[in-house]
This record gives structure tokens, sequence and C-alpha cells, in this order.
């Protein structure tokens, strides 16, 4: 189910799962956290893209910044401190400003 949920195949997913066994702890946990820690979670978990699908096609078509650099790997690995940002386009912007628009509707009927 995990893998369905983060959009990762299989052979990516055991490369995870190898990595979080080999960080001190709880091997589940430590999955769960390097899977939330990528880049395509976190710009669907900040609201700048409504699904995780969207938010992979504006990284992979360069609508996304961290750190003021484009990066183009939905899996890049965000860290604590890590900037993210929308590129300074006419286009990215709106399609932004449309998404944050419905996720407030979407908070507001709650």
């Amino acid at each position: 189910k995990a893998k369905r949920y983060y959009g990762v195949l299989e052979r990516q997913f055991r490369v995870y799962y190898k990595r979080a066994e080999r960080i001190r702890g709880n091997a589940g946990e430590n999955l769960f956290v390097l899977l939330e820690r990528r880049l395509d979670n976190v710009i669907t978990a900040v609201g700048l893209a409504h699904s995780r699908a969207q938010a992979r096609q504006m990284i992979t078509h360069g609508h996304i910044r961290v750190h003021g650099r484009r990066v183009d790997k939905p899996s890049y690995p965000v860290g604590k401190g890590d900037q993210v940002g929308v590129a300074d386009r006419e286009k990215t912007k709106k399609l932004v400003e449309v998404n944050l628009e419905a996720l407030a509707r979407g908070a507001a009927a709650i």
C-alpha cells in the first residue's frame, strides 16, 4: 500500500527500505520518514499541487525550486531548513494559485 500511496515502484521502494534499515531506530518508521521527505510528497503536503501526480509533473517540468535552484527529480530528499518554492513564471504562479485556492475552499468546508 505504501508503494502505491507514494507512487514508488518496487525497486525504488526496496532501496528506500534498505536505507531505512541502516538508520538507527525502527525500520518501518524510518521508511516512512524517508518517503515523507520526498520532494513530490512535500509539494503535495504544502498544497502547491493537488495530487502527487501533479506534483511530480510540476517538478519534472521545472516549476519547483529548492534554495532557488531548479530541481527536476521528484525523489529529491528535502531536508530540514530547505527552502522550497516555485519558479518565477506567470504560468507557474497561476497554477499554484489555483491549487492553493482549491485547498483553502476545501479547508473552509471542513
